[in-house]
């Protein structure tokens, strides 16, 4: 039995995973994408969704969301289980797929709107194609 399949995320057979930020708490983010991968069929469509790693994403997620705005409880963050774009992208490609886009999505805690965006500095999602 695969450790990896009691975490959250969404099959929707035959050909999606959606895996929803979760690799902030992952101790091992490369397994973790290895397995959604090895789930899908071929060429079945998967979607991960994270925080970039980086003194922006600390300041937005941990001080703004936890602290400032109290959208979620102190300590849910763990800055150092972020992860970079690039660092989950060389994990997806090692998962024998390929990467089709990457955009940031910005959330607005006053008017509780998000919308896609080029800028990966804080929240990001990545689809990907098994080969």
């Amino acid at each position: 039995k695969n450790e990896h399949c009691r975490l959250k995320f969404y099959i929707c057979p035959p050909n999606f995973i959606v895996h929803h930020l979760l690799f902030k708490i992952m101790a091992n983010i490369n397994d973790v994408a290895k397995t959604c991968i090895q789930l899908l069929k071929p060429n079945g469509h998967l979607f991960l969704s994270t925080i970039n790693r980086n003194p922006r994403s600390w300041i937005t997620a941990i001080v703004g969301a936890e602290y400032i705005f109290n959208l979620l409880p102190k300590g849910t963050h763990e800055f150092d289980k972020f992860i970079k774009p690039s660092e989950l992208a060389s994990y997806v490609r090692s998962g024998n797929a390929n990467l089709l886009e990457t955009k940031g999505m910005f959330y607005n805690p006053i008017t509780h709107k998000a919308n896609l965006n080029n800028d990966l500095g804080v929240n990001y999602l990545m689809h990907a194609k098994k080969i």
